[in-house]
């Protein structure tokens, strides 16, 4: 009896636990779990820097090679000058009185000719062309000496005979008054330009002046020559400023549409649209005669200045430095690590997400309604953190995913150094000019009235045999 009492209490214990269990019913379908995505992760691949890069540039300017135009010069017509039979020719100066100046830039003077050596450079200068050209040059100190011997006979002449010659051209043109064939403007003219003619030259007047005696003296015995060459203007102009333009230079234009980032403009990162250069001037004029017939047979002048003789060239550097890679890189880099933890922690989330909504989809059994309400209230409240931390993660993998394509697509950024313009030859004459400057601003100087010179003397017509 005992025994059956105790197998009664064991079925009733089982019967009142079995009637007091907790049962909840799925709160999912089954496979939700399959429909956790996490959001794919781009990533930015490192750039590799770029090295620093150095540029050289050589503009050159070509010399103009400016020739005498037409209207220039002028050949008187039918005259031609033989040179194969050596044509002599003594050069007559200027008749106005030249400034004074160093020995690069010194002018002509018309003071009192010296036969110890040139007046100038420039009369120098012209000597040569004359020689290179093909006239064979008489020194002047003979030609002096002859105007000097003609001017002391017709004194002498004067004083035996008396001014009877004087006088009968006197009476001559009193007569013309009279006979009023001259007006008495004229006959103080004619009377004036008679003493003139018939007065000697007092010792330190000009030489070689007055083309007159020039062409009586050029036609005597012992110093005959062929023609003379009578200086009207040679002028040496101490210089200015001109600018040349680097702007639309090939060479600049191409490396400035691979480096946009760089423009034209001041100071040391931007390439100088122009510079400045110092030019000089040579200005010459002059007539030759004909000896025989003292008559014009060319005539002419022209100038030329420092870029019409000689090329200009500029050379600098543009140094090209890389500036953002490095920046860049850092961003990139911490772009790879926030995206890649975000992806970590989406990852973990998706697979606690995925336990917790299988177990969702089931039934859950639980020992009594009171542990039943806290399981049920901690599993949903764990799909929710999950599913927060994953939609969370999501959206901020998609804006950094975003920030991705926006940066890739953005240029690398360069720093450019403008070096210093070199220009050749360089002409600025400063107060300190180094000796070596000044040779180069002199043989320039000397060039240019050469070629001035020598341009000019190309325009009158000749043969050589």
């Amino acid at each position: 009896m005992h025994h059956k009492k105790i197998i009664i209490s064991s079925l009733l214990a089982t019967l009142i636990l079995s009637g007091c269990g907790s049962r909840s019913e799925a709160l999912y379908p089954v496979g939700k779990e399959e429909q956790v995505k996490v959001q794919t992760v781009k990533e930015f691949s490192l750039l590799s820097p770029q090295r620093t890069v150095k540029t050289h540039f050589h503009i050159l300017y070509k010399a103009k090679h400016t020739k005498p135009s037409l209207d220039d010069y002028v050949n008187a017509r039918g005259n031609i000058i033989d040179l194969s039979k050596l044509p002599t020719v003594v050069i007559a100066l200027p008749v106005e009185k030249r400034k004074q100046g160093d020995e690069a830039s010194e002018l002509d003077r018309t003071g009192e000719f010296k036969t110890e050596g040139y007046i100038s450079k420039s009369e120098e200068a012209v000597e040569k062309e004359l020689i290179r050209f093909g006239f064979n040059v008489i020194d002047r100190s003979k030609f002096e000496a002859k105007l000097r011997t003609t001017r002391e006979a017709k004194n002498e002449d004067k004083k035996t005979k008396g001014d009877n010659l004087y006088d009968a051209q006197v009476n001559i043109l009193k007569a013309q008054l009279n006979n009023k064939k001259i007006t008495n403007e004229e006959y103080i003219n004619k009377i004036s330009k008679l003493n003139d003619a018939s007065s000697t030259r007092k010792q330190g007047e000009k030489e070689l002046i007055d083309m007159s005696e020039l062409i009586r003296a050029a036609q005597s015995n012992g110093v005959q020559a062929d023609y003379i060459l009578q200086l009207n203007k040679i002028e040496e102009y101490n210089g200015y400023l001109t600018s040349l333009p680097l702007k639309g230079k090939k060479e600049i234009e191409e490396y400035l549409k691979q480096n946009p980032d760089l423009t034209y403009g001041e100071g040391p990162e931007k390439i100088p649209a122009s510079f400045d250069t110092k030019v000089f001037r040579v200005v010459f004029s002059a007539k030759l005669f004909n000896v025989k017939s003292g008559k014009v047979v060319w005539t002419g002048s022209h100038e030329l200045n420092s870029l019409d003789i000689e090329d200009i060239t500029v050379d600098f550097d543009i140094i090209k430095k890389d500036i953002s890679t490095l920046t860049m890189n850092h961003e990139r880099s911490s772009h790879n690590r926030e995206a890649n933890k975000l992806y970590q922690e989406s990852l973990n989330a998706q697979r606690k997400l995925k336990e917790l909504y299988h177990i969702a989809s089931q039934d859950r059994e639980y020992d009594d309604e009171v542990t039943q309400a806290s399981g049920e209230r901690k599993l949903k409240s764990d799909i929710e953190k999950y599913e927060s931390i994953l939609r969370y993660n999501n959206n901020r993998i998609k804006k950094l995913n975003r920030d991705v394509t926006n940066k890739a697509s953005n240029q690398l950024k360069f720093q450019y150094l403008v070096t210093d313009l070199y220009i050749q030859p360089n002409l600025n004459i400063t107060d300190n000019m180094d000796p070596r400057q000044k040779k180069i601003i002199q043989k320039h100087r000397r060039k240019l009235l050469s070629e001035t010179i020598r341009s000019l003397f190309n325009t009158i017509r000749v043969r050589n045999g």
